[in-house]
């Protein structure tokens, strides 16, 4: 079994938007996951969605939680698992007011 590790980075936009997808054949560790405020003044909220394959089920993460200026927020505690094809979501209250950074360890 291969292991990869994988950096996410991602500026949050104001529509849920794919951040990853996992690869065919392929299962995925999530293994460190920050949201940071960039706003020059102003809290911003986030939500963070995992949808299985196909799309056809989401479960949220965190729903609209608010991140103060210059502070950060880790959706999970611990370690996220994926499988093939299951992908994240992000979605903030405003454009370009919010940075994602995740690490993925991904098994083939």
């Amino acid at each position: 079994m291969a292991e990869s590790y994988q950096n996410v980075e991602h500026a949050v936009t104001g529509s849920l938007a794919t951040i990853y997808t996992v690869p065919a054949s392929t299962s995925s560790v999530v293994v460190g996951f920050q949201i940071a405020n960039v706003h020059a003044s102003n809290a911003c909220w986030v939500t963070v969605k995992k949808f299985s394959s196909g799309g056809g089920t989401n479960k949220s993460l965190c729903n609209q939680i608010s991140i103060p200026v210059n502070d950060s927020f880790n959706p999970i505690q611990g370690k996220l698992f994926l499988e093939a094809g299951e992908f994240i979501q992000v979605q903030g209250e405003s454009t370009s007011s919010l940075e994602v950074v995740m690490s993925v360890l991904e098994l083939t």
